[in-house]
């Protein structure tokens, strides 16, 4: 007998966790009822801190790991700094990706976070 092992992890959009959440919720008895399967389990991880995702979005961007840094921001980002105002992320993105070619290292003096 061939045993299979599969673990995955899914990332809800921005605001669609308890849709996700409700979804595979309904697909757990369906699928411990498949022939052969042997065990079926959901498990639901907190999402991360604000100041993990900062010091990870921050981390990815020393890197230059573009790709990573924009599945970290939704779509609907509103920022406000000292020089440039966005309302979309991609938008966001591309202006720190522009400035990235300036920038030799990033680093974190102080990080605030209520929640």
């Amino acid at each position: 007998m061939t045993e299979l092992i599969s673990l995955a992890t899914a990332t809800a959009h921005p605001g669609r966790v308890d849709d996700l959440v409700r979804e595979l919720q309904a697909r757990i008895e369906p699928t411990r009822a498949q022939p052969g399967n042997l065990e079926f389990t959901l498990q639901i991880a907190a999402p991360p801190a604000p100041a993990a995702v900062v010091r990870a979005y921050l981390g990815a961007w020393q890197i230059r790991d573009f790709p990573a840094m924009r599945c970290m921001v939704a779509d609907d980002l509103r920022f406000t700094g000292p020089i440039d105002t966005f309302d979309r992320a991609d938008a966001h993105h591309t202006a720190i990706k522009a400035l990235s070619d300036l920038v030799d290292h990033v680093h974190i003096d102080r990080l605030w976070s209520d929640g």
